[in-house]
Parts: C-alpha cells; sequence; structure tokens
C-alpha cells in the first residue's frame, strides 16, 4: 500500500473517529489496524461494542452499485446464499441506532465533564447565596448603626 493510500486510510478513520465521538460515542481507531492480528480492524467503538472497518474511495468505485441499490431506503440489506447477511446504513442512522442503543452508557470523559458543570454550577450558586446573605446582614447592621445615631442625635 502506498504512503498516500496510508495517510487516505489514516485520515479517513481519524475523522470517522472524531465524529463518533462528538456524537457522544467512546470510539478510538485501533493501533496498527491490519497490521496486527490484535487489530484487524479499523475503529473500535465502546459502548456499545462494535467493531468498524473503514474503505475510502476517491470516486466510490465499488460504492456505486450499492447506493443506488439502496436508493432513498434507510438501509440495504445483501444476502448471500448460506452466508450471514449485511447491512449497509447511512453513518448518521448508525451513529442515531448506536446512541439508542439500551447498553449505551456516555462515556466515563463525558460523564465526569457533566458532573463538573453540575459541581460548577451548584459552586456558584451556593457563593451567589452566601454574597446575598452577607450583604443582607451588613445592611442590617448598616441600617442599626444609622437608627443608633439617630437616637443619639435625638
Amino acid at each position: 500500500m502506498g504512503s498516500k493510500s496510508k495517510s487516505k486510510g489514516y485520515r479517513t478513520e481519524y475523522n470517522l473517529v472524531k465524529r463518533f465521538q462528538a456524537a457522544g460515542l467512546d470510539a478510538k481507531r485501533q493501533v496498527l489496524s491490519g497490521a496486527l492480528p490484535d487489530h484487524p480492524h479499523d475503529i473500535k467503538i465502546n459502548n456499545p461494542d462494535f467493531i468498524v472497518e473503514v474503505k475510502a474511495r476517491k470516486n466510490g468505485a465499488g460504492f456505486k452499485t450499492l447506493k443506488r441499490w439502496m436508493g432513498a431506503a434507510d438501509a440495504l440489506i445483501m444476502h448471500e446464499d448460506f452466508e450471514e447477511s449485511i447491512v449497509a446504513i447511512s453513518l448518521p442512522k448508525f451513529i442515531d441506532l448506536l446512541l439508542n442503543n439500551s447498553n449505551y452508557q456516555k462515556p466515563y470523559e463525558l460523564q465526569r465533564k457533566e458532573k463538573q458543570k453540575e459541581y460548577e454550577q451548584s459552586k456558584r450558586t451556593w457563593a451567589a447565596g452566601k454574597r446575598k446573605e452577607i450583604y443582607q446582614k451588613k445592611r442590617e447592621a448598616l441600617k442599626k448603626a444609622k437608627q443608633k445615631l439617630q437616637q443619639k442625635k435625638i
């Protein structure tokens, strides 16, 4: 495989991983994908567990017939006698299926960020309440001091 093909494959895999992550999925590009027996495919999605193989073509060679067969359908199921059927769907539909899977849980980092945001918000709310309480006590003390001064003048 030429270096242009390698870099194109890497770039495509990297962009897909970023797209999965932006949607809230825990996805990682497989290290040395295809080169190691333990990592024969390109992308690993955790939660729900999914292994993804990516193919990129400059002009869609090999994909045109699939696109024509699929037409406006949501999915294309290809069946070969005595073999397991395979399914082709659009990437947005695939992401939606993963996110709505009953086994889906937000990635730890996303959960942590949300908890941190909640904590920061509660700190701000608590601090605002404390400031209000302090200012109110100061106003009351000032009011009492003014009343005492007025009483001494009388």
